[in-house]
């Protein structure tokens, strides 16, 4: 494998996953679905009970979506039953330093790889 596929292989989750966070919105549920359209998010109801809806849509007082658990089931609630909503928001900083921590470990793999066999020589003669 060639270096250039060892950099791309450690950055790539980097860039796919990048950093978020659930982000809590200050504005009504069916603001936050009509206005954003989030895929997924992240809902707190009044007893404290929390879960995530996949597809989110508001369909008069309700609110329907796909729980995010092992079942993958249809279930509405009430809008009047929700005390939060949240969405997952990118964080640039963060982003920002992994992807440099990441970069700064892929030039010290690519540096271990390329003098591992120079016996602590830095002016290693090329093979």
């Amino acid at each position: 494998m060639n270096l250039r596929r060892i950099l791309s292989c450690i950055l790539l989750p980097a860039y796919v996953a990048s950093c978020t966070s659930w982000r809590v919105e200050p504005v009504s549920p069916a603001q936050v679905v009509n206005q954003d359209q989030p895929s997924t998010i992240r809902v707190t109801l009044n007893d404290g009970s929390r879960f995530e809806l996949d597809s989110p849509v508001v369909s008069g007082d309700s609110l329907l979506g796909l729980v995010k658990d092992e079942s993958y089931r249809q279930r509405a609630v009430l809008l009047a039953d929700i005390s939060r909503v949240e969405i997952r928001k990118g964080d640039a900083l963060k982003t920002a330093g992994l992807v440099v921590g990441l970069a700064l470990l892929a030039a010290g793999i690519a540096s271990a790889i390329t003098f591992a066999g120079c016996d602590g020589n830095l002016f290693c003669p090329e093979r």
